[in-house]
């Protein structure tokens, strides 16, 4: 029993002949077990009766409790609480009591829970590892551009390139090694926004009208007219243009970042008003509108990246998130003699585990000069490295300077007199100034998202962006583009171990202490029994349990040697016989019970021999 539990403790449960359980196995063993402890400890009381009944006398009762005792719990139980017995008796008695509590506590032994282990399967996860964008085009690939879009209004989870795509697990539970507590490491695009409302300045363009652009810039600016006026102007009230080189700047009114509601619902005189919560904008020819005045300005910035993550799967999906991400640093390609200057960036992944071994910036000029290498070199600056030690991303700058212009910049106009009932001599019932935020015409249907009816905050620009980064980093990792499209490069993968949950074993060693001091006592008890018995041959023959010297052995008055009756002559007893010579003797005698009140006893019909001399039993013992 402990063999098996030792063999398979923290192993898959096994599947043995039979649909046989490893509980199963362990029930029949511990089973056999109460079998041989209670078999062990029965012949060693019995034993002890001979000795027992040999010294001082005792009343013959005691005979049946010692038998009583070897043949279950209720026999044990009554000698335990009877008189006196000698020690070894007690303690076999108390084995054989405790010995029913073997099986429990052995089912207890092994216990089964979920694990997971490795088994024969696809395991991987997409990555880029080389990304050339053909900077020489006008527009970025469509495929990516519609990504982009997509995780832009609905995150990047949300778009084109979902992230089931990125990976492939046969099992649906997968593990990747993770140095550093890094998995794999992708070219990507990141985003980066940051307030820009301390750059923002109100400026009185007259006929209460106010526009507010970034410091410098006229041609980029929002517009706000005080309360209802007769004009057929469309004014900006969300603007998004391309600002430098990767970067795109964001300015909107926004009712969420106006002060409480004051509880009007009219056109202040002295203020400008355009939000749910009618907060004030309160500025002047070139100052700034304080940060709650409904005025939201950002800047955001993608760029070229390499995102280092740590992933797993887990019941089919994929668990991964960023751990950090790291600029690409553009340098010059002449690797082999051909100079490249379309943009190409570079970054190393550190740590690089490269022929058996990892490395990083600081060491990698040590690692063996065999294999694919490439060499990267700027004014001041050169790096050797391996290729697969290499994130590499060409033509970014451009590609995404481009998409950010023709895809991205646009503006949302809303049209006065469209929406006043008091301008133009119309009539109906008053605008507030949160329907002014809610009814405007964007440049693009992507934009009313970013919008969002006159409610666009900070964080809701950069989720957005976020959403945009990721859905473009997704695409770039996945296989769903033509070489021809992207890159030239083949898809790259991280593989890792597929993995099942199965069912395991694990061993609770504290429950077979109980059966093993069982055990242990048993054995204790048996070599005692041994060495007295060893002691005492020539006085005491090993009879155990059996009931044999009962039959040829009569009760004798004191004083008076024992007899065999044979009718009218008696002569003396045989010496004392052992178990082997008695059970000989037994087989070959024959007797009935005579069952005369007067004389009742067995009477033997065939006479055995009591010894190899001839010697016989008498016909009524």
């Amino acid at each position: 029993m402990v063999t098996i539990v030792l063999v398979y403790h923290d192993q898959v449960q096994p599947h043995f002949t039979y649909n046989l359980s490893i509980n199963a196995l362990v029930a029949i063993f511990s089973t056999i077990l109460r079998a041989t402890l209670v078999f062990v400890v029965s012949e060693v009381i019995g034993q002890s009766k001979w000795r027992w009944m040999k010294g001082s006398p005792h009343p013959l009762r005691d005979i049946e409790r010692f038998d009583d005792a070897g043949k279950g719990a209720w026999g044990s139980l009554k000698i335990l609480f009877t008189v006196w017995k000698p020690t070894p008796t007690m303690l076999g008695a108390f084995v054989v009591v405790a010995s029913y509590a073997i099986g429990p506590f052995s089912q207890q032994a092994t216990t089964t829970y979920s694990c997971e282990r490795t088994i024969p399967g696809t395991a991987k996860i997409a990555i880029a590892e080389n990304v050339r964008l053909d900077w020489r085009e006008l527009d970025m690939p469509p495929g990516m551009a519609a990504a982009a879009i997509t995780g832009l209004m609905f995150g990047g989870d949300n778009s084109s390139v979902h992230s089931s795509n990125l990976f492939k697990c046969d099992t649906g539970n997968c593990t990747f090694s993770a140095p550093y507590g890094i998995t794999h490491s992708s070219v990507g695009v990141c985003n980066k926004c940051v307030d820009a409302n301390e750059d923002v300045e109100a400026l009185d363009r007259g006929g209460d009208k106010t526009d507010y652009q970034f410091q410098g810039n006229s041609n980029f600016s929002i517009s706000w007219v005080n309360g209802p006026k007769e004009t057929d102007e469309r004014l900006n009230g969300f603007k998004l243009d391309h600002f430098r080189n990767r970067a795109s700047s964001i300015l909107t009114f926004s009712a969420a970042r106006c002060a409480d509601d004051n509880g009007t619902d009219d056109w202040p005189i002295d203020a400008r008003h355009y939000n749910q919560k009618y907060g004030l904008v309160s500025a002047t020819d070139g100052t700034r509108p304080d940060r709650d005045a409904g005025i939201v300005g950002v800047n955001c910035t993608l760029s070229a990246c390499v995102y280092n993550y740590n992933a797993v799967v887990t019941n089919g999906v994929l668990k991964e998130h960023v751990v950090s991400h790291e600029p690409i640093k553009t340098r010059i390609n002449t690797n082999n003699g051909d100079v490249d200057v379309a943009n190409t960036g570079l970054r190393m992944i550190e740590p690089c585990f490269f022929r058996g071994k990892w490395y990083d910036s600081s060491n990698i000029s040590e690692a063996p000069r065999n294999g694919n290498w490439t060499t990267w070199r700027m004014p001041g600056e050169d790096l050797d490295l391996p290729s697969s030690c290499a994130r590499v991303a060409t033509g970014f700058e451009w590609t995404l300077e481009l998409f950010i212009t023709s895809k991205l910049s646009g503006a949302c106009q809303y049209h006065w007199s469209s929406i006043s009932p008091d301008a133009g001599g119309r009539s109906g019932v008053p605008v507030g100034p949160n329907q002014v935020l809610q009814k405007v015409i964007c440049d693009s249907w992507w934009l009313d998202t970013l919008y969002n009816n006159g409610n666009t905050t900070q964080g809701s620009i950069k989720r957005a962006y976020d959403g945009l980064a990721a859905a473009m980093t997704n695409y770039m990792r996945t296989n769903t583009w033509s070489d021809s499209e992207i890159r030239n490069e083949p898809p790259a993968f991280v593989t890792g171990s597929a993995t099942q949950a199965l069912i395991c074993i694990r061993a609770n060693w504290q429950w077979l202490l109980y059966p093993a001091i069982l055990l242990a006592l048993a054995a204790i008890l048996l070599v005692e029994a041994c060495i007295r018995s060893h002691l005492d041959r020539e006085q005491q023959p090993v009879w155990k349990s059996a009931i044999l010297p009962f039959l040829f052995y009569n009760i004798k008055p004191r004083g008076v040697r024992s007899t065999w009756d044979e009718g009218d002559r008696t002569r003396e007893a045989e010496p004392l016989l052992k178990l082997r010579d008695l059970e000989l003797l037994a087989d070959r005698t024959v007797a009935r019970f005579d069952g005369d009140r007067r004389a009742p006893g067995f009477v033997v019909e065939n006479v055995g021999d009591r010894n190899d001399k001839g010697q016989t039993a008498s016909r009524q013992c």
